[in-house]
């Protein structure tokens, strides 16, 4: 279970099943977006400083073993869009969005499953588009 504090998400589970990391703020389109997390499931709220379409190789971080789950999630507050792009968009980028780059605006959601078995990629299994 996911519950709102004031400052943010925090972590309700009482397995470690579930990790959900404070927000990350993107400030320039090289930036990475960290994996720093060893659950089977992270949530990662993103911000940004502007509008930017994510052009480091990789874009996310390795996950840390095979069908590690990443939500990305668009703070409420953001005040741009944080773009990321398809491994064929963008080669090296360790993503497959099914050929569509995908911007995250306040409250989009975004599910990854790291996949180590086909060439270290994080492979979308859902997409919610909140605007």
């Amino acid at each position: 279970m996911i519950k709102r504090a004031d400052r943010g998400f925090h972590r309700a589970d009482r397995d470690g099943v579930m990790d959900v990391i404070a927000e990350q703020t993107i400030g320039a389109v090289g930036d990475m977006i960290s994996m720093d997390s060893n659950a089977a499931c992270v949530v990662k709220r993103l911000n940004s400083t502007g509008a930017f379409v994510l052009t480091s190789t990789p874009t996310i971080a390795p996950g840390k073993f095979d069908g590690q789950e990443l939500w990305l999630v668009g703070n409420p507050a953001m005040p741009a869009a944080v773009t990321i792009q398809d491994a064929a968009t963008l080669a090296g980028s360790g993503i497959r969005l099914s050929g569509v780059n995908q911007a995250h605006n306040l409250r989009d959601v975004t599910a990854l499953r790291w996949n180590a078995s086909v060439g270290e990629w994080w492979l979308s299994s859902a997409r919610v588009n909140n605007l």
